[in-house]
């Protein structure tokens, strides 16, 4: 049989595993796991999701494509993935992690570019002015918002980290009372249409997904129009145009595709990891 077991503290399962009473443990982001080799299988595969900083963009000044634009090239993304995840994860280029269903996005990733940024700034005229991040309550979110609220600093702004209980930031979020809020988004589904139309069709703003308010006519006629082809690779064209669209627009500060570093006591054999979240 199979016995799962709740143990809330990720430091606690990690001895749990190292001591042979669990033969499955999912490494947090940060942690950075050496187990011997004979007494432990590490497992690492892509993961279904995408992290971002969503932007309100329906509150000014974050209307602004150029303000926006400008949030995006001050964050050294490959930078805070060295120093907090140790290499891990995928720069984001776009919304939709490579190899959904298939789907090869055809998007560049946004340079680190804090010149341009702190320039971009000045010239809006919003040089020391302040934004608010709002983050999930949670250590390791906590070290992720303090290097973005660093890099965010280093191109004019002042920036304040606001820490919620998920319930509390789920509710301003949905009515549209906040600055900037980092999230991670987990497929339903292996299909690019499960990270386009819930996260920026116009439809989909607020409780639909689409947490930056994001609207756009085009993006929303591209996404109705995907959603009834059957065709796979011209269905795959269209979501290629509707992330140009995105991408151009910057609705989020797009930041980085996830991964799952799974380790298997010795008693485990042919186990396959799913890529899709499972809430356990």
């Amino acid at each position: 049989g199979v016995e799962f077991r709740i143990i809330p503290e990720d430091l606690t399962a990690r001895f749990e595993f190292v001591n042979g009473t669990l033969d499955y443990f999912e490494t947090p982001y940060l942690a950075r796991l050496d187990f011997d080799e004979k007494a432990a299988r590490m497992c690492d595969l892509p993961e279904l999701s995408v992290q971002y900083v969503a932007i309100n963009n329906a509150r000014a000044p974050f209307d602004k494509k150029e303000f926006r634009l400008a949030l995006n090239l001050a964050i050294d993304r490959r930078a805070v993935m060295k120093a907090l995840f140790g290499g891990r994860f995928t720069v984001s280029a776009g919304p939709v992690p490579p190899g959904t269903g298939g789907y090869r996005p055809a998007q560049r990733e946004f340079p680190y570019d804090p010149v341009r940024a702190r320039g971009l700034i000045s010239s809006l005229g919003l040089g020391g002015f302040r934004v608010t991040l709002l983050v999930k309550a949670d250590h390791q979110v906590a070290l992720v918002a303090q290097m973005l609220q660093h890099f965010l600093e280093q191109a004019g702004l002042r920036v304040t980290v606001l820490p919620l209980e998920w319930s509390a930031m789920k509710s301003r979020t949905l009515r549209g009372d906040f600055d900037l809020a980092y999230f991670t988004w987990h497929a339903d589904y292996p299909e690019p249409e499960n990270f386009l139309y819930p996260l920026f069709h116009s439809a989909s703003a607020g409780a639909g997904g689409n947490r930056s308010f994001f609207s756009d006519a085009r993006v929303d006629a591209l996404l109705d129009a995907a959603r009834a082809e059957v065709d796979r690779e011209k269905r795959f064209d269209i979501y290629r145009k509707a992330e140009r669209i995105i991408c151009d627009e910057a609705p989020w500060v797009f930041l980085w595709f996830g991964d799952k570093r799974i380790a298997l006591s010795g008693r485990v054999g042919g186990f396959r990891p799913y890529p899709v979240f499972t809430v356990f």
